[in-house]
């Protein structure tokens, strides 16, 4: 019976790696670039990288210029910031990390709801899809929503 669950166990593993070899190979690509590190006034960006500097320094408000964007990433960020400084290499990483764990989601929920077959093809299509490999490389929420409406979802057919 321990055999099936390790074999399953290094299948999921391998699933992880597959993703996260992409989005590695994204970030070497991503900290060549001149901005990489670079969070300009006029972008969404910059109020995420305030906010997260202010929960990391004590302000438990994560308080930035504009406070309408999603507070909970700010926390996000924040946490890293607190262990890691403010190092986007961190910040990326944990964001790629997420992305491909997603995938692995995205795989056992197509095998939940079809098969397999149905799951592995889900997989590829996530973990290949370029628009959220961009997206986990920047400084938006939109990986991490991504990342917690698959987990919810995960949790949400596991009720049953």
């Amino acid at each position: 019976m321990g055999q099936p669950k390790f074999r399953n166990f290094l299948i999921l593993v391998g699933l992880f790696l597959i993703p996260l070899s992409v989005r590695f190979f994204y970030l070497l690509e991503l900290s060549q670039t001149p901005f990489f590190d670079t969070v300009l006034k006029s972008f969404d960006h910059y109020n995420f990288d305030l906010g997260a500097q202010s929960f990391a320094q004590g302000d438990w408000l994560a308080q930035s210029p504009n406070n309408t964007y999603s507070p909970l990433y700010k926390y996000f960020l924040g946490v890293i910031y607190y262990v890691f400084g403010r190092n986007f290499y961190a910040i990326y990483g944990i964001q790629f990390v997420l992305g491909a764990l997603g995938s692995v989601l995205i795989f056992l929920i197509g095998k939940k709801l079809f098969d397999a077959r149905v799951g592995f093809i889900a997989f590829l299509g996530f973990a290949f899809y370029s628009t959220e490999i961009i997206y986990e490389g920047i400084i938006l929420r939109a990986a991490f929503i991504t990342f917690l409406a698959i987990l919810s979802f995960y949790l949400l057919l596991r009720l049953q």
